[in-house]
């Protein structure tokens, strides 16, 4: 999948600019503080509420950011940064994209409501899933038949997407999982072929796999996508779709992120790459599905040294390992431990 930096909110190096400090530390859920509406601002036509009241209510620490610019809240082992009129945000380690820039007035740090209710709180309090155990995920290679997707020479997406899908799908089966996947050869199939096979299917988790492009060949790194929810704003330059307009994915909107944090969290930490960051989009093969699902950018293609590695069989290995990981991690985040404790036992 191509991704045009150049026409998109923000330039492939701003990530690296706004000056996000990665917090390396293990993911502690804080104590659920008593209900409590915070009070919102407005600051651009946007409800913004202050992080100070939001690290109150949730007993958290905040401290002025290293970086000097922005605020750092802190909870045991949780670490969140934020810098001035920054889009992007640290998350235990795991770069977020927000819809809108943290803004500061008066000496007071401010995010936009919504993203804290669509990225922070699911993230930080995971809530169960409503069905007992996780027992099916469905796997989609990206591109396929007629449609290649990003070329690098007679490298094509398509076959890597295809031989990544299936080393994830040996690695789960290999746990106990039950693996549904949308193509298992070389062929063509719509996006909306894709969710419906998940949906037909009562897959109960859904991973679609891609490989990035850039203008820039020194871009490299691994980025996760879920659906944008209601109000918020798709983070790349490939918008579908009215920001108000619900699908039927964003009734999984909270495990959406979840799920986005842990399959991210695990390929960027476990492999050592670049974190782009966890984005919002309103992909096509997202839209429609009935359960939480991500789409994986698994590095960029256009990068020399990245494509070769994307092509060995061996850092492909790690890739899936790092992939079925983070779905254990999910797993055990919304306590669908029925299953995932059969998967710890067989390791």
């Amino acid at each position: 999948m191509s991704v045009h930096w150049n026409k998109a909110r923000s330039n492939s190096k701003s990530i690296w600019r706004a000056g996000v400090v990665l917090a390396l530390v293990a993911f502690a859920s804080p104590i659920w503080a008593a209900p409590q509406k915070l009070e919102k601002t407005s600051i651009g036509n946007v409800d913004y509420i202050s992080l100070s009241d939001w690290s109150t209510r949730h007993r958290y620490e905040i401290h002025k950011s290293r970086a000097g610019e922005g605020v750092e809240l802190v909870h045991e082992k949780s670490r969140l940064i934020f810098e001035k009129d920054s889009n992007f945000g640290s998350v235990n380690g795991v770069n977020v994209v927000l819809s809108w820039p943290v803004a500061v007035r008066n000496g007071s740090a401010y995010i936009a409501s919504l993203d804290a209710h669509t990225i922070l709180d699911p993230i930080i309090f995971p809530v169960s899933l409503e069905r007992s155990k996780i027992t099916t995920i469905c796997l989609d290679a990206g591109h396929g038949g007629k449609d290649p997707g990003t070329q690098d020479g007679p490298n094509q997406e398509k076959r890597q997407t295809l031989l990544l899908a299936q080393e994830v799908a040996r690695e789960l089966k290999g746990l106990g999982f039950k693996v549904v996947q949308t193509r298992t050869r070389d062929k063509f199939v719509d996006k909306p072929d894709r969710a419906e096979t998940a949906n037909r299917k009562g897959a109960d988790l859904f991973v679609s796999f891609h490989f990035n492009s850039s203008a820039d060949r020194s871009v490299s790194g691994i980025e996760t996508y879920c659906l944008t929810p209601p109000g918020a704003i798709s983070s790349n330059s490939q918008e579908e779709g009215s920001t108000g307009v619900s699908a039927a994915g964003n009734a999984n909107d909270r495990q959406n992120m979840l799920f986005a944090y842990h399959i991210q969290h695990a390929l960027v930490h476990e492999l050592r790459v670049p974190d782009r960051g966890i984005h919002l989009a309103r992909f096509a093969v997202l839209k429609p599905l009935l359960m939480p699902g991500v789409l994986v950018e698994g590095g960029f293609m256009s990068n020399p040294s990245e494509s070769r590695r994307l092509s060995d069989a061996q850092y492909r290995k790690k890739v899936a390992r790092a992939v079925s990981d983070g779905i254990e991690g999910f797993c055990r985040a919304v306590e669908a431990r029925g299953f995932a404790a059969n998967h710890e036992a067989k390791k």
